[in-house]
């Protein structure tokens, strides 16, 4: 046990008949209320007994629901127990602490940090009595150390200088350039769908493809060049003393075909790519800072551009980002506008000649530009997380129309809806798409899902799932754009796919690029070994058709038959055609000849 008078000597507070009259309490709690912390006491079981909220608190629990109660009674989200109970310890003791720090949920979902000191308080007789003591919120700075240490641990992963140290070697490089008359270029690299590889083969696989894009760059360059990671996938390369710009341009090319090269991380097959924004000193600005944002901004035109690519900063792009902010804030509007309309581009069975589904494309009819182009929405709509709500309004609206279809005595019909990587990562797509079954009464055989090769190949546990789940409610799973995104015949093996999509650009050269013809060919015999249905893309001429029935390919769409149409124009397509007479394949006939 602990003697009275060591407690009394350390600093203890007495109360008696010298305490504090009620005025001067009054006013101590006054000044309390008016300073950033908070005042608080407990008894002698160590409930609070007393609580002062200062000015700058912030609302969290209320002090109703703490008075009584101790505080390791009160959920928090850390220390551990065992803190907490190094601290009881401490109070069971009877001595003073500082700064004990802990973390509580609030009802706002924001976690809260704290840190209180205390001290004891005895009576004139000695006998403990209870605890006061202060505390203040400590939420900011627990923020900016936790970014501090996330800073050094990036700088950890790949050794390579911080945004910090970039600045400042920036500063004296283009002092050197000034002395020696050179140019100095800026480069901003940015990996392209690293987000996806990260979420599909989680963050150890993601260090790993870092630390292997930093080895590649680093290859790359001379000693005198600088190499630093801003962060996530984020590169910058300082190239000292170049001559002109296309030893420039040679670099860029060079950073680009380094990360494209063929890499195996942890097991798994990955093609990468990057996109490079570069802004030049003296040419493009003068001051550092400029600079670096001139080369972002260029970064960001060149994944606009189709990513794996590098652009140089002009001056016009600060035009052309404004018109994209605006592009953006006017997409979030029109599905609210009903701006949004689908058009359906037929899919032409080669045994009957007849439509046997049509695709829905998605159109915006913006009212202050009119027609927008999908190449041009589409990618702001992924970006901005936009495409979950459009792409669920694009597959509700095609179902329904197939619906309507089939109701008219059209039975074969069967409609395919696209959906984007970031559509299909989301938890609850399967059961979207079954809600929307449900609601518009389509049968599940007549939706056809069509997702990328690339988010095939980047697939997860949850892809996976999602498409064993699809399958089992009877939806048809086609794989678009089939032969640009290096798959590997394990994964066509391995997942539930019914359909390939020969990209349209394999069939554009068909009549005139013998490697094409062959590489068609045989997509459509692989299709054939696989249990497989197979549809082409883009067929335009009468000579990619020829070739496609020769080959065994099932199905086609193509501006050779029909571009995309509105709904009430396949309708009247639709009735226009009958079934075969004979069992003899009959030779596909255009729209136009159709429709004379």
């Amino acid at each position: 046990m602990v003697n009275k008078k060591k407690k009394r000597a350390a600093g203890a507070v007495t109360t008696g008949p010298r305490a504090r009259s009620t005025l001067d309490r009054e006013r101590f709690r006054s000044l309390m209320r008016m300073s950033s912390d908070l005042y608080w006491e407990t008894d002698t079981e160590h409930r609070l007994s007393e609580l002062v909220y200062g000015a700058g608190r912030r609302a969290g629990m209320p002090r109703e629901q703490m008075l009584g109660r101790k505080r390791w009674e009160i959920p928090s989200v850390y220390p551990a127990a065992a803190l907490w109970q190094a601290h009881l310890e401490t109070l069971d003791a009877h001595l003073p602490f500082s700064d004990f720090e802990f973390a509580r949920r609030h009802a706002d979902a924001e976690t809260r940090h704290y840190s209180i000191s205390g001290e004891p308080i005895f009576g004139a007789g000695g006998e403990f009595i209870g605890y006061r003591g202060i505390g203040r919120e400590i939420t900011e700075r627990k923020r900016l150390e936790q970014t501090v240490a996330r800073l050094a641990s990036e700088g950890a992963l790949t050794g390579l200088p911080n945004r910090a140290l970039l600045s400042d070697r920036l500063k004296h490089a283009m002092a050197r350039a000034d002395r020696g008359g050179a140019l100095l270029a800026v480069m901003i690299l940015d990996l392209d769908n690293f987000k996806e590889i990260n979420d599909a083969l989680g963050q150890a696989v993601g260090d790993q493809v870092l630390t292997e894009a930093a080895r590649r760059l680093q290859s790359c360059l001379r000693g005198i060049d600088t190499l630093a990671r801003l962060g996530d996938d984020e590169f910058a390369v300082l190239l000292e003393g170049a001559t002109d710009f296309e030893e420039i341009s040679l670099v860029a090319q060079r950073l680009l075909a380094a990360v494209a090269e063929h890499a195996e991380v942890a097991g798994h097959e990955l093609y990468l790519s990057a996109s490079i924004g570069l802004a030049v000193y003296p040419v493009d600005d003068h001051d550092a800072e400029a600079l670096l944002r001139s080369a972002h901004l260029a970064m960001h035109h060149a994944k606009r551009e189709g990513r794996n690519n590098y652009q140089r900063f002009s001056h016009d792009m600060a035009a052309r980002t404004e018109r994209y902010a605006e592009l953006k804030i006017r997409l979030r509007r029109a599905l609210e506008r009903g701006e949004f309309t689908l058009h359906y581009q037929p899919q032409v069975s080669f045994s009957s000649g007849l439509v046997i589904g049509t695709e829905a494309l998605l159109r915006w009819n913006d009212k202050e530009r009119r027609l927008v182009s999908p190449a041009e929405f589409i990618p702001i709509a992924e970006e901005s997380g936009l495409i979950v709500p459009i792409g669920y309004w694009v597959l509700l609206e095609a179902c329904r129309q197939c619906k309507a279809w089939i109701d008219m005595g059209h039975s074969f019909m069967r409609v395919a809806v696209n959906l984007s990587p970031r559509q299909f990562r989301q938890k609850e797509i399967v059961k979207s798409i079954e809600a929307v079954l449900h609601q518009t009464r389509l049968p599940a055989r007549c939706l056809e899902i069509e997702i990328t090769e690339t988010t095939i190949m980047h697939s997860t546990a949850h892809t996976i799932a999602a498409l064993h789940e699809l399958t089992a409610l009877g939806v048809q799973i086609s794989v678009d754009d089939f032969g640009t995104g290096y798959s590997s015949l394990a994964y066509l093996h391995r997942f539930p796919v019914h359909k390939l999509k020969i990209d349209q650009s394999f069939v554009r050269d068909l009549s005139t690029d013998q490697c094409d013809a062959s590489l068609v060919g045989t997509m459509v015999a692989l299709a054939k070994q696989l249990k497989l249905a197979s549809v082409a893309e883009g067929v335009e001429t009468e000579e990619q058709l020829a070739f496609l029935l020769a080959s065994g390919c099932e199905a086609y769409q193509g501006y050779l038959f029909s571009p995309p149409l509105p709904a009430d124009e396949i309708t009247r397509l639709l009735a226009k055609e009958a079934p075969p007479a004979t069992t003899a394949k009959p030779t596909p006939v255009p729209l136009r000849a159709q429709l004379r």
